[in-house]
């Protein structure tokens, strides 16, 4: 039922609004912007507390059966800053179209975190990326992609991929 999905999101965002992040209370630099952002939470906190009796009210007359101590919050995934609109893949996808030769994994990493100014400075960060980037051309793109074996693979993508569209 899509209210009592409306009800998991709003409990878990209430959630989130009462348990704020350990890194966000650690770091002094997002410490300065947790606490110019209180006030709009406390807002938030007020709303959401005063219309989820309501929405409670709401899914029991449509679900008479629905009970909600069982109800499991679902907390809003952060987004990375900076991530392009089309995700890592697809910007991974335009890097190696314009690509004049192959590229390896790595390579289209500090490429798309160059266009996108993503910080890629820890290894975390970067294999994080290159991860997702790996794992996305094996998989979704597998059959355009043209792989050059050796100690890193190189990848380039078929003349489909890369010529432009006629419209």
């Amino acid at each position: 039922m899509r209210l009592a999905r409306v009800h998991a999101r709003w409990i878990g965002e209430l959630d989130r609004h009462n348990n704020l992040p350990k890194s966000a209370s650690r770091l002094s630099a997002d410490r300065a912007a947790l606490e110019a952002s209180a006030v709009p939470r406390a807002a938030r906190v007020a709303a959401l507390e005063k219309v989820l009796p309501h929405l409670c009210e709401v899914v029991w007359f449509l679900n008479p059966e629905w009970e909600p101590t069982t109800v499991k919050p679902i907390r809003a995934r952060t987004r990375t800053p900076n991530l392009p609109a089309e995700g890592l893949l697809g910007a991974a996808i335009r890097v190696l179209k314009s690509a004049e030769r192959p590229m390896t994994i790595m390579e289209l990493v500090l490429a798309v975190a160059d266009i996108n100014g993503l910080d890629v400075s820890t290894s975390q960060k970067r294999q994080r990326f290159h991860t997702t980037i790996n794992n996305g051309l094996k998989r979704t793109y597998r059959n355009e992609l043209i792989v050059t074996p050796g100690p890193p693979d190189h990848f380039t993508l078929t003349t489909e991929l890369t010529t432009p569209d006629p419209s």
